[in-house]
């Protein structure tokens, strides 16, 4: 028998010819909710996390994707003698993080299917989809708009709090104001949501303004005003206002955010030229923050490096910078090459990433995104840049984020003086 690190799975496994005992231990899990989190006997920092699934008629490969999920398989075993299918991870138990289940006839590599979308082929990605399912048994479903029900959520004992996401007793309301602007570069249009602090008034001094890219996603899955409210009545920030700009759908936001010289124009000309004309928002770049998760945290650093002038500072949440960049032939992590070839520019950085980003989606297993941050925050410190650099024990998602972007923020928003 596969040996079993969970202590209550050992339990089962011995138990299992007796009575009912298999309908008892669906009833605990039913009752306590799923995965299940177990001490580690020989550790206080860590413990034991055991996904379960229960068999059914609807396939017979159930593997984990996502959360601790490193090696991109999460195949789940059946437990002999039961219909129950299992995998146990160690982890450090200050981790948050999100999963879901693939459940199919025919097991689907994750990495073969990313890879063969970035390839352009997204046929295997799409077969994937089909198979995944939230956890049934998972206590905190997340069913936002991006996941469609398909995820869940978990959170260990001792993982941070996340005190700003939710609307402090006593916390002022901003206004957010909905604008819809085309661009002729990119020959398209979208929607943008501007943020004005409570108390905004066109004749005080010029407010200070971060800008956020993948803005619909920073308008809900990280409650970005209510962040900035509750900041603003803890007197942590000073008054500031916001540019979310959204994108437009997954094909044309790859192609946007990935270094793309049209839409650096578009949003620097036009959107911010637009929201300034309509409001007193700042044009020193000092006290102008671009801000972005993933694809957009690439995109937030190449905004830096071609627009100093107009971003001063740089917020990126798990940045992928593994990506190549224009006109460079080195192939992964272009980024890292341009700043370092470049002269230091007037900018500050805040750059973080998840310990769970490990996964090798490629066939160098050094070009992980966590190892790419790491690296990125190297060159720029021995550029002589001012960098703050967080790790959240975390994977590729906004129950991470959305707590740690006030992190960010403070860290930026701290060296203005």
């Amino acid at each position: 028998m596969k040996q079993i690190a969970s202590p209550r799975l050992q339990k089962l496994a011995s138990d299992v010819a007796r009575e009912r005992a298999l309908a008892l231990f669906w009833d605990e899990m039913e009752a306590v909710g799923t995965p299940l989190i177990e001490a580690v006997p020989d550790s206080a920092s860590e413990c034991y996390v055991t996904f379960l699934y229960r068999k059914s008629s609807e396939g017979c490969n159930i593997a984990v994707v996502g959360g601790p999920v490193e090696d991109l398989d999460g195949r789940m075993a059946l437990l002999e003698g039961t219909d129950v299918f299992y995998k146990t991870y160690r982890l450090r138990n200050d981790a948050r993080f999100t999963y879901m289940f693939s459940v199919s006839d025919t097991f689907l590599s994750i990495k073969e299917a990313y890879q063969a979308q970035l390839a352009g082929n997204p046929e295997l990605m799409e077969r994937l989809e089909k198979t995944l399912r939230a956890d049934p048994l998972n206590k905190y479903p997340i069913t936002d708009d991006e996941s469609s029900g398909q995820t869940s959520s978990i959170a260990l004992p001792r993982a941070p709090g996340q005190p700003y996401i939710k609307r402090r007793s006593g916390a002022a309301a901003g206004s957010l104001i909905q604008h819809r602007i085309k661009s002729a570069a990119l020959n398209n249009e979208r929607d943008i949501w501007v943020y004005l602090p409570p108390g905004y008034t066109a004749d005080d001094e010029a407010y200070p303004v971060a800008v956020f890219l993948d803005g619909q996603l920073y308008n809900s899955q990280a409650p970005t005003p209510v962040i900035l409210d509750n900041l603003l009545a803890e007197g942590l920030i000073p008054p500031l206002a916001a540019v979310m700009v959204s994108s437009i759908d997954y094909d044309v936001r790859m192609t946007e955010l990935d270094c793309n010289p049209d839409f650096l124009q578009f949003v620097t000309d036009d959107v911010l030229g637009m929201v300034r004309q309509a409001y007193r928002i700042t044009t020193n770049p000092d006290r102008t923050i671009i801000c972005g998760v993933s694809m957009g945290g690439l995109a937030a650093a190449y905004f830096g490096l071609c627009r100093s002038d107009v971003y001063g500072n740089v917020l990126s949440q798990s940045g992928s910078f593994h990506r190549a960049f224009p006109g460079d032939d080195g192939g992964f992590e272009g980024m890292m090459r341009a700043y370092d070839r470049a002269e230091r520019l007037p900018l500050r950085f805040y750059l973080e990433a998840g310990l769970m980003e490990r996964a090798a989606w490629f066939d160098d297993p050094t070009i992980t995104l966590l190892d790419c941050n790491r690296r990125f925050r190297d060159v720029l410190k021995a550029k002589g840049y001012d960098v703050q650099y967080a790790e959240f024990n975390g994977e590729h998602s906004f129950e991470s984020w959305r707590g740690s972007l006030s992190d960010g923020l403070l860290a930026l928003v701290s060296r203005w003086g």
